[in-house]
Formats: C-alpha cells, sequence, structure tokens
C-alpha cells in the first residue's frame, strides 16, 4: 500500500511537472521575435523566468507610422497567477496598442482594461516606447516600472529616465492619466537604452545584496561599441556572477536598443 502510494505521489509529480513545461514552453512562444537589427539599430531581448512560468513580459511590434513598440513589463507576484495574468496583459496590449500611433492613449486603454478586469487586487508594472529607427527618436511612458537606462557613449554619461506614472490596474482611467507623462529623448550612433525588470536590479547574492542600479550602469557603462545582444549578455553575466549559487528570486527581463 505505502509503495502504491509513493507511486501514485511520484506519477502525479511527474505529471505536474510535465504540464508546467508545456505551460513555459508556450509562456516563452507569445513573446515576439525580435529582429537582429533595423537598419542601423541593434536590438536584443530575453525573458528568464525564476519559476516554471512566470510574469514579466517584454513586447515588440510596428505601431503603423514607421515606429515600433518596444516594451517591458512586470506583473505583480509570481508563479502560476502571475503568468496567467501576464498573458492577459499581453493580449490587453495587443488591443489597444496595435496600429496606434499615440502611446499615452494605448497605456491609459491598458490600465482601464487591467483596472476593469483585477479590481486592484493585482496590477502590472510597465515602461512602453515607440521608437523612431529613422529619427532615433525614443517616446517612453513609465507605469511604475523600472527607470530605463540611456547610456550616451558619445558623452560618456549615462541616466536613469524616471518620467512620472502609476502602475497598470491600480486606479481608475482619470487618476491614471492625471499621473502619466511623456519623455522623449533623441539617440546619438553608439548609445544604448535598455529596459529591464527588478529581477535584474533586484539579484541577490547569498548574502541577501541586491545587484542593484550602480552595478547595471557600470556594465552598461563599459559595453560601448557592442552590440545589443553582446550588451545583453554582458549584464546577464554579470547577474549571474554576482548571485553565484543562490537560486534567483525572481524573473529577469531585458530588451537593449543599440544605435
Amino acid at each position: 500500500m505505502v509503495a502504491e502510494s509513493a507511486t501514485g505521489v511520484k506519477s502525479q509529480r511527474e505529471r505536474l511537472s510535465s504540464e508546467f513545461d508545456v505551460a513555459r514552453r508556450a509562456q516563452q512562444a507569445m513573446l515576439p521575435q525580435v529582429p537582429a537589427r533595423i537598419g542601423e539599430t541593434s536590438l536584443a531581448a530575453t525573458c528568464i523566468p525564476a519559476r516554471d512560468v512566470g510574469g514579466d513580459l517584454y513586447d515588440f511590434y510596428p505601431t503603423g507610422d514607421g515606429r515600433y513598440a518596444i516594451g517591458v513589463a512586470d506583473v505583480s507576484g509570481k508563479g502560476v497567477p502571475a503568468s496567467l495574468y501576464m498573458t492577459l496583459t499581453k493580449g490587453f496590449l495587443a488591443a489597444a496598442g496595435r496600429d496606434s500611433d499615440d502611446l499615452l492613449g494605448t497605456v491609459s486603454q491598458l490600465n482601464s482594461h487591467l483596472y476593469a478586469a483585477g479590481k486592484r487586487k493585482i496590477f502590472v508594472t510597465m515602461a512602453l516606447t515607440y521608437f523612431s529607427p529613422e529619427e532615433r527618436r525614443i517616446s517612453l511612458a513609465r507605469a511604475g516600472h523600472n527607470s530605463p537606462l540611456w547610456r550616451r557613449a558619445s558623452q560618456g554619461e549615462s541616466q536613469y529616465l524616471t518620467p512620472p506614472g502609476m502602475g497598470l490596474g491600480l486606479t481608475s482611467r482619470l487618476l491614471f492619466e492625471r499621473a502619466l507623462r511623456l519623455e522623449e529623448v533623441e539617440l546619438s550612433p553608439g548609445d544604448a537604452f535598455v529596459l529591464y525588470s527588478d529581477g535584474i536590479t533586484e539579484a541577490m547574492n547569498e548574502e541577501r545584496e541586491q545587484f542593484g542600479e550602480d552595478r547595471l550602469q557600470a556594465v552598461v557603462d563599459a559595453s560601448d561599441g557592442l552590440d545589443a545582444a553582446a550588451t545583453e549578455e554582458a549584464i546577464l553575466r554579470s547577474v549571474r556572477e554576482f548571485i553565484g549559487s543562490a537560486p534567483p528570486h525572481d524573473d529577469m527581463t531585458l530588451f537593449v536598443v543599440r544605435v
């Protein structure tokens, strides 16, 4: 009887593991393919869940006016509930943003959808940009998300961009729009623009010390002359070396633009 019970538990675990594997592959398949280059601009994106499934996402799609939407988002919570809400967020963004050249309007619509669906029990942070490769211009809306990092290689400077904005799904349209502001920057050749989730900056080592914004900036500062893929790999390698044998505690998502 004990052997039969143990066999049943093992079988159930194997079945759950198989189902999680299917869910993980399906979730990863939802993430868009990002071209390595658009003209002179190189791009790279990755999303690494801390568990079998996660609540982070990145997105990339044409807006219909020659620009591209580039975004990174993070759903509150972890595991299966966050992954389900991530799928919902992806669908809402597709509905609100496809063929729209109004960045603030897209983010506001997304907030309204998530506010109605989540009843303020769950929320999403997001940094969404519209990028014009021809003009090297980025328009940024930041809905409570980590501040994107702009590496100004030609000037030897870096800065985190902090336009105001509330998390998605926390409040009604009117209050949300009052808090939201657009920021625009024009990149110069050699510049990098890095979107990321807090799984990068809050990654912890065995001493529970966080990787932090200063280390992220130091890696990006040292990446001048590299393309987006090499910059992304340098960041991930630095995070892995920092955390060592400590288990990841949050999803890690990156989207790097290098002009």
